[in-house]
């Protein structure tokens, strides 16, 4: 990731409160304030470890067990709820209109609103899926 000092700022201006999910926080500090670009182009080796926690390497029957073990069973919903709470907190009054709208349905109870979200969430489409399902059972 490369970050202008700009962006720096308003990341050390705009900073979480109780949530830990780093990367989770400056995607949503960063498309709300900003402009996200996306390089296709290889700079850097990605380095992954054996033990690591991510399901990068990981296809079928694995990938969905691990989906099912850190999605039902870490409570990860929780994580997210603190993430999408903290963000309000923070950062509401400073969002566009149209931002406070999004992050309004998300912070609601409305089923309804958050399964036919008119936008894209996630970047594979079974992933999407798996959370719109996850938005209808009222998990998140």
């Amino acid at each position: 990731m490369c970050i202008t000092k700009a962006t720096l700022n308003l990341l050390n201006n705009n900073k979480p409160t109780k949530s830990k999910a780093r990367g989770t926080w400056m995607s949503m500090l960063f498309s709300s304030f900003g402009t996200i670009y996306y390089d296709n182009d290889y700079t850097a080796y990605y380095r992954r470890h054996d033990t690591s926690v991510t399901s990068n390497k990981l296809k079928g029957i694995g990938l969905w067990k691990w989906r099912i073990k850190n999605f039902f069973t870490n409570n990860q919903f929780e994580s997210y709820k603190l993430i999408i709470t903290d963000f309000y907190n923070t950062c509401y009054n400073q969002l566009d209109d149209q931002n406070k709208k999004t992050l309004e349905i998300f912070m609601s109870n409305s089923r309804v609103k958050k399964v036919f979200y008119p936008k894209r969430l996630r970047s594979k489409i079974i992933d999407e899926i798996a959370l719109r399902f996850i938005f209808l059972i009222g998990k998140l």
